[in-house]
């Protein structure tokens, strides 16, 4: 699997701070594909990068790094997001999404593994919402990159 830090969108993000059930809980850092510029960038040719995003290579790796608890019985949901600002608040759109996954499915190692589409990005922000449903939680951190390759040596979600 390749990895690059440029590319992380939570390093250990603690997911017990959510503390509205159902409330949308972004990733600690969004990637902004305009590369801070101020307009779209264009190559010499005149096309945008963005409509050649790894043309559908790139996945988003998301992987509990510490058990997830509960007092109840909590769910956990992650999408790939693009939105038009930095927050992560403006024009969300969904590009990918996981099924809930069950609090006893969420240990260390587990990962969710969700797609880039391979055309269709047109936001300038891409990002991740975690989704916490039935119970709050109590415990649990999350990592999430883009990568170009997945391991599948440990359990796998979706």
């Amino acid at each position: 699997m390749l990895e690059d830090a440029n590319l992380m969108m939570s390093d250990k993000q603690d997911l017990s701070t959510a503390t509205v059930l159902g409330s949308p809980y972004l990733s600690s850092k969004s990637i902004d594909l305009w590369a801070g510029q101020t307009s779209l960038p264009t190559d010499a040719l005149g096309n945008s990068p963005l409509a050649d995003i790894a043309r559908g290579r790139l996945k988003l790796l998301t992987q509990v790094v510490t058990d997830v608890a509960s007092a109840g019985a909590a769910t956990l949901k992650a999408e790939l997001i693009m939105a038009d600002d930095e927050a992560l608040t403006t024009n969300v759109v969904v590009l990918s999404a996981s099924d809930a996954v069950a609090k006893a499915s969420l240990k260390a190692g587990y990962k969710f593994r969700l797609g880039m589409p391979a055309a269709g990005i047109t936001k300038r922000f891409l990002g991740v919402r975690f989704t916490v449903g039935t119970a709050d939680l109590t415990a649990g951190k999350v990592s999430a990159t883009l990568v170009l390759d997945i391991s599948t040596s440990a359990p796998v979600g979706n």
